[in-house]
């Protein structure tokens, strides 16, 4: 009968009963969690499930889908007057879509004012500079278009995820990038119409580590100005 060691930290794999003198195939290690030693000992397991404060609010993982709940609070991306737009989750969740910026940051996308002192590398920061000015008016509709500049950035401790994480994130619409970007995105939820976006003052720099055997940050960004309907 399989036995499914769920306590042991091995998720969704179940050992078949083997009779004497067959083989058995085992989980990769990636898929057992970290430390969990298996297969006799020949195996030890790497993978590390997010902690809690990573994964957004409500957010269930783990054994069975069950197993962990997010505790991040996402709170708006504040601007010169602490305002909020329509634009402002939309556009995190639309940065955290991309393939590239997902495997490596997860949901570390933060706020300017909400980045945690000490986060986990790498890590993604949203920052309004200044106000959204109003554009016009949509004739015939409620709606008011207005123009925002956005200063994305992404932290990391190896120079080449920075750099991959932003290309990715500023490269072209039709490439899954930001740059000419007129779609709706978010969700059913949460959503905003994006007129259009521009790429500029694409960036990278490194910070010099504090003490000895720390390590260096890199970080690499642009800026997005965006016109939405609000």
């Amino acid at each position: 009968m399989p036995v499914t060691p769920s306590e042991f930290g091995i998720q969704d794999f179940a050992f078949p009963v083997v009779e004497s003198g067959g083989s058995c195939d085992y989980p990769a290690v990636g898929d057992v969690q970290e430390g969990v030693s298996y297969g006799s000992g020949s195996y030890l397991g790497t993978f590390e499930a997010p902690n809690e404060s990573d994964v957004r609010n409500g957010i269930q993982y783990g054994a069975d889908g069950t197993e962990y709940t997010g505790t991040l609070q996402t709170p708006a991306i504040s601007s010169g007057t602490g305002g909020r737009y329509a634009i402002d989750e939309p556009l995190r969740a639309f940065i955290l879509s991309m393939q590239t910026v997902a495997e490596k940051i997860g949901n570390r996308m933060y706020a300017d004012d909400a980045a945690p002192q000490t986060p986990a590398f790498p890590y993604g920061v949203i920052t309004m500079i200044g106000d959204a000015e109003r554009w016009q008016k949509l004739q015939g509709s409620p709606k008011t278009t207005l123009r925002a500049r956005y200063q994305i950035d992404f932290f990391a401790r190896k120079k080449s995820d920075a750099r991959a994480m932003a290309a990715m994130a500023s490269s072209r619409y039709v490439d899954g990038g930001l740059d000419g970007l007129q779609a709706t995105i978010g969700s059913v939820n949460e959503s905003a119409y994006v007129q259009s976006c521009r790429i500029e003052n694409r960036r990278h720099d490194s910070e010099q580590p504090e003490g000895a055997g720390e390590e260096r940050i890199y970080n690499a960004g642009f800026d997005a100005v965006i016109v939405f309907n609000e």
